[in-house]
């Protein structure tokens, strides 16, 4: 079950990955989804307009399993859309995922249904899907949220918390100080 968060901060260098984007998606691939869905969802795009647009890069978001493992993640250079949690989950149809969980997934859900029903090619990542809010970003959501996203209520999901990507972004986030 993938989860997504995104306080992971680098700094800006200047290599190519001797693994192509088996992990990290080249930057040309999320602009290309990115144009595609900006393409029939032109309020997808206004978030790049706030004040994360003067930024050089904002951070990376990460999508990993409840073991823990990284397996795909982009930088994001204008500061976080949905868009980008929407490229992540191209692949999920394919890993046969269940469960996503994110930290936003109650209003990134309605906005997923909504490029499905516009994009025919992308009803396969929504169907089947079960999507839930963790339980500890649950806590600073309305009570509404709470009840209706939480996965602790839903059925099948082993009483999953939905916080395993807080589990990867603390050892992250304390090698940082060194790379700067």
């Amino acid at each position: 079950m993938p989860a997504v968060t995104t306080n992971i901060s680098c700094i800006k260098i200047n290599l190519s990955s001797l693994y192509g984007d088996v992990v990290i998606a080249f930057d040309e691939d999320m602009k290309n989804h990115m144009a595609k869905i900006d393409s029939k969802v032109p309020k997808a795009a206004w978030s790049d307009a706030g004040k994360f647009q003067k930024l050089d890069e904002t951070g990376i978001m990460m999508r990993s399993y409840r073991h823990g493992i990284v397996d795909r993640a982009v930088n994001m250079h204008h500061g976080e859309t949905f868009r980008h949690t929407h490229f992540m989950d191209l692949d999920l149809p394919e890993k046969a995922c269940t469960f996503l969980c994110g930290d936003v997934i109650c209003r990134y859900w309605d906005w997923a249904k909504k490029v499905a029903s516009l994009f025919p090619e992308y009803k396969r990542m929504i169907e089947g899907m079960k999507p839930f809010l963790g339980r500890m970003h649950a806590k600073v959501h309305e009570w509404y949220c709470q009840i209706i996203w939480v996965g602790h209520w839903m059925s099948e999901d082993a009483f999953t918390i939905g916080e395993e990507q807080e589990q990867i972004a603390g050892p992250l986030n304390s090698c940082r100080s060194f790379l700067e």
